[in-house]
């Protein structure tokens, strides 16, 4: 790496003291800067217009902001490690439905390997209704450092910002942290983010969470807990201006028209994400087939709990009506992760898959990681590695609610050995437990995957492999399903190799623009992709802005986060080599069995990285690629 080029690099300011250019619509145009050391809070400009166009927002332009701001050397538990919350120009606009998105960046610990033994870069999205209010206030972002000596929270109200003392939440949880900080700041309808006691306690995975219904995964709420930062509320009464209001309304129209919205109640009776993908993660991968596992869920009550102006209604609430826990109300995000992760990986099925999925999202605290992890530890159990000494009495056997409850509460506080090795991960886990334990891992760079079976499907599981984000990638292509918007009206062939890179590199840059632009991705189905650029086009005001633009803001996003971990240590062999060898295994069972992406291995890798214009054998970008995205500035990080 050329250090002098760096420093050069480092050196220079995105964040201009006076603004030349006029502020696109879409944009409040500040950010922010949150000094938790001196507890200085201070008002900064967006960057220029041009910036803003190659990067929108979200954790386009948070991770850019990093590339510039974080302090050589610095860790992810430092201090000086900037926490980023970033809104994308439609978020909050009103008009369209999806555009609900805020992400949270930093360089975070729930992924570590050899050649990137700090942690990665995270930039986690979260809907519901913070982002469009942290808009509201007055704010397009903000830029957190340093450290409080004592728990405090932010709170922004209508562009006037503070820190308040949070030391009377401590060890809460998060839901009960978001009522206590609305009653404190006097203000009901206050949209709260804060972590739990697993970002207290600086575990991995920690989350940061966003009203009861959402969360930003991947180790930004172990940077929170680091920095003393219990929540962050707004609230604000200011308006998102769109340049062409009639363009926006007018997509939006189409858009809510074609969104594939959510089937009340009987989608909420499958598996979740595992009904599309026809396998599950049972026993700790062990397993594709658990007919148990969404046993009485036709039985509960489901209520939808929308995001702000959108129609899909993915979030719900689901009484519970029959078991120990009858007449519990689960609050339950979009996704299905938790249930694999808490749940179905542990043996766990019916109602008390709901139950322990609210359980670990108040602990703030991401499901994957934990279940994988877990999942490593009750094999050592069940096959000897681990006795009653060792688990401090618990019994890890398959399908017990009450010790995986008990297991959860000790993880989210490091309680005793057991706790405090799975709070590092499964990797970590299986390497402390010895012996086979690392046979039996699922890992990726010593994180996990995102909890749904993704092997029997190629373009999936390249953007699983290639993530570095704590298991949540956004590189998928079309092997589920077809995306005529992209060229592809056909789902395409799970297996074939051929032209998989290009696809799975054209789904993830249209990914990485949803994130950017503040658009919630599952929004995003049902052919309405034209509309969200089109929407975009209308709220700045760049009226040339099309579908080519936007993909290539998302192959833009993509390159800035390899360049950041280029800078951290990555080479292609943490693709290669660091990945838990069960995830590799071939299926061992159902409809998919015997098959395994390890055949294509490494060749589809070497596919993906000459997609993406790198040198397949340090990945270093070639400089025709960093000129064709407008990328210069990084020169001195190309292929020589």
């Amino acid at each position: 790496m050329n250090e002098k080029g760096f420093e050069k690099f480092y050196a220079r300011k995105v964040l201009p003291a006076v603004r030349k250019t006029p502020l696109p619509g879409g944009y409040m145009g500040r950010i922010l800067r949150v000094d938790l050391t001196t507890g200085r809070l201070k008002d900064e400009n967006l960057p220029e217009t041009p910036v803003l166009r190659l990067y929108l927002g979200g954790q386009g332009l948070a991770q850019y902001i990093l590339m510039h701001e974080l302090p050589p050397g610095t860790g992810p538990l430092d201090p000086a490690n900037p926490l980023v919350f970033m809104t994308g120009p439609l978020t909050g606009a009103g008009k369209t439905p999806a555009a609900t998105i805020f992400m949270t960046t930093a360089l975070a610990n729930i992924t570590r390997s050899p050649g990137m033994p700090s942690g990665a870069i995270v930039s986690a999205a979260a809907a519901g209704f913070f982002g469009p209010y942290l808009k509201f206030s007055g704010y397009d972002g903000i830029i957190v450092a340093g450290a409080s000596k004592t728990p405090v929270y932010l709170w922004i109200n209508n562009g006037r910002a503070e820190l308040r003392d949070a030391r009377k939440f401590w060890g809460k949880d998060s839901h009960e942290t978001i009522t206590a900080v609305q009653q404190d700041a006097g203000n009901p309808e206050a949209r709260v983010a804060c972590i739990g006691p697993a970002g207290e306690n600086l575990i991995t995975s920690a989350m940061v969470v966003s009203d009861p219904h959402h969360s930003a995964s991947h180790g930004g709420g172990a940077i929170m807990g680091a920095k003393k930062l219990k929540a962050v509320a707004v609230w604000g009464t200011r308006a998102v201006l769109a340049k062409n209001r009639e363009r926006l309304q007018e997509a939006g129209n189409f858009w809510r028209e074609k969104m594939r919205r959510v089937d009340y109640p009987k989608s909420k009776w499958t598996v979740g994400h595992g009904h599309e993908l026809k396998t599950l993660c049972y026993k700790n991968w062990q397993s594709t087939i658990f007919p148990e596992a969404n046993k009485g869920f036709e039985k509960e009550e489901y209520t939808p709990r929308p995001c702000y102006e959108c129609n899909r209604e993915c979030p719900y609430d689901a009484r519970i009506t029959e078991g120990k826990h009858a007449g519990y109300v689960a609050t339950l995000g979009a996704g299905s992760e938790q249930f694999e992760g808490v749940a179905f990986t542990l043996g766990i099925g019916g109602p008390d898959v709901h139950y322990l999925s609210e359980v670990i999202d108040r602990l703030g605290m991401d499901g994957c990681t934990f279940g994988c992890a877990a999942g490593v530890a009750f094999e050592a159990y069940e096959k000897g590695l681990l006795n009653v000494h060792q688990t401090e009495g618990m019994e890890l056997k398959w399908g017990d609610v009450e010790v995986v409850e008990k297991l959860l509460h000790k993880v989210a506080r490091r309680d005793g050995w057991l706790g405090n090795i799975i709070a590092d991960g499964p990797k970590a886990t299986a390497e402390a437990i010895g012996g086979e334990a690392m046979k039996w891992t699922v890992h990726i760079k010593g994180g996990a995957p995102a909890m749904h079976d993704w092997r029997p499907y190629l373009s999936q599981m390249l953007g699983q492999i290639t993530a570095t984000g704590g298991g949540k990638p956004r590189f998928q292509g079309f092997d589920l399903r077809g995306a005529p918007d992209f060229g592809y009206p056909e789902k395409t062939d799970r297996t074939a190799r051929e032209g998989k890179a290009k696809e799975t590199l054209t789904g993830g840059a249209y990914r990485e623009f949803t994130g950017a632009a503040g658009i919630c991705w599952f929004g995003c189905r049902g052919g309405v992709f034209q509309h969200s650029v089109d929407a975009v086009a209308a709220v700045t005001g760049w009226e040339d802005f099309d579908m080519e633009e936007a993909r290539t803001v998302g192959e833009r996003v993509w390159q800035v986060e390899h360049l950041f971990h280029l800078r951290h240590g990555w080479t292609p062999e943490e693709d290669m080599t660091n990945i838990g060898p069960r995830f590799l295994e071939p299926i061992p069972d159902g409809q998919f069995k015997g098959f395994t992406i390890a055949r294509y291995l490494p060749d589809l890798l070497y596919d993906f990285y000459a997609a993406c214009g790198w040198d397949t054998k340090t990945g270093r970008p070639y400089p025709e690629t960093l000129k064709r995205l407008g990328l210069e500035e990084f020169s001195f990080m190309a292929a020589k």
